[in-house]
């Protein structure tokens, strides 16, 4: 489960924050509220590729009984992942948008990063849930 979720999810979320601060750090004048919601669009991009290469995992197919359940999980958390990218694409031009001093950029660009990391929370909670039910059906009864 670990290396799954590490392949998939830890290590391009860890490169991901390391570029947001290294955009910050040497980009041309940007702000941080559209540093964060950049980084928001790159984590919802990061999860809609990850549903694709998770759903293809035999262990969640097995979970979902191989009935077909686990497409069904995959087209519903992408569409969870399309709701939520479609607000960071709104937020994000919300930011672009308004002239400095006016307006809330950044609690756009708060909101734009958080919508990012719920599209990564909710691949990662389908991968949980599918290795804490395996685990539970795999131990034996005393």
């Amino acid at each position: 489960m670990i290396g799954e979720l590490a392949a998939h999810i830890f290590i391009p979320l860890i490169i991901g924050l390391a570029f947001m601060v290294l955009s910050y750090a040497t980009g041309p004048a940007i702000t941080w509220s559209q540093v964060a919601a950049e980084t928001g669009l790159d984590l919802a991009i990061l999860s809609i590729g990850a549903t694709g290469a998770v759903f293809e995992n035999a262990r969640l197919i097995q979970m979902f009984k191989n009935d077909g359940n686990a497409m069904l999980a995959g087209i519903g958390v992408m569409a969870l992942n399309l709701l939520f990218s479609a607000f960071v694409i709104v937020l994000r031009k919300r930011i672009y948008e308004t002239k400095p001093g006016t307006g809330h950029p950044r609690s756009c660009g708060f909101l734009a990063l958080l919508c990012g990391a719920l599209t990564v929370v909710s691949i990662s909670t389908i991968v949980v849930a599918a290795y804490r039910v395996r685990a539970v059906t795999a131990a034996p009864i005393h």
